[in-house]
């Protein structure tokens, strides 16, 4: 037993060293890689700074480069825009004085312009006026034709319907003289002869009454037509 206990422990020291080396191993290479890394940083650092060492003066130099070659481009800038303004100070002038001529004459233009525009709105009102007068007279004279035509139709209807009247009265009055005579020929004679005069004097005294009877028709006609 006490041969065993011995070889447990001894396996258990081997397990506990072989463990802690393994664990001082991981430390050191963990020792080592930071001061690798502090170094590397270092050196990166030290390289970085004689790279901005160099590049801020090639900077400085690029830049005076730079504010020079703007600087003579300000000064070219300048001497142009004074020139250009002598240029347009110089246009300006000319164009002041050409408006002014053309002003000048745009004036006389319209004053021309007008004239003749007056001359000829007179001259248009005048052949408009013409034409309204002759039209007006036209119109005048085509109105009074037309009264004095309907004048003369209506004095013709009155003078026809009068006519018609009168020849109604004449066949009226006739009618009873033919009437009378036939009363008085059937009251004194009896004869054939007088019989056929009857008869004639009858058809007689009917046409002058289909007569009569037509001329009050054509004058009711010739009365609703005038209406």
């Amino acid at each position: 037993l006490y041969r065993k206990a011995r070889i447990i422990q001894t396996f258990v020291r081997g397990c506990i060293i072989r463990r802690w080396f393994c664990q001082w191993r991981g430390d050191t290479i963990e020792l080592i890689i930071i001061c690798q890394s502090c170094c590397r940083r270092y050196i990166a650092q030290k390289k970085w700074k004689a790279q901005c060492r160099v590049e801020f003066t090639a900077a400085v130099m690029i830049q005076s480069q730079f504010r020079k070659i703007i600087a003579l481009r300000i000064v070219e800038c300048m001497r142009r825009q004074h020139a250009a303004t002598k240029v347009q100070s110089t246009w300006r002038g000319w164009y002041a004085r050409y408006l002014r001529i053309k002003l000048t004459f745009d004036r006389y233009a319209t004053t021309i312009q007008s004239c003749t525009r007056r001359c000829l709105a007179k001259v248009l009102y005048s052949c408009l006026f013409k034409e309204k007068a002759s039209a007006s007279l036209i119109l005048q004279r085509c109105w009074r034709g037309f009264s004095s035509r309907q004048y003369m139709h209506k004095l013709l209807f009155d003078r026809s319907i009068e006519q018609r009247k009168t020849q109604v009265c004449l066949l009226e009055a006739e009618e009873q003289y033919w009437s009378e005579v036939h009363a008085k020929l059937e009251t004194r004679l009896c004869l054939p002869k007088l019989r056929s005069d009857k008869v004639a004097l009858t058809n007689k005294v009917n046409q002058i009454h289909d007569r009569v009877i037509e001329d009050e028709r054509n004058h009711a006609e010739m009365t609703r037509e005038r209406e």
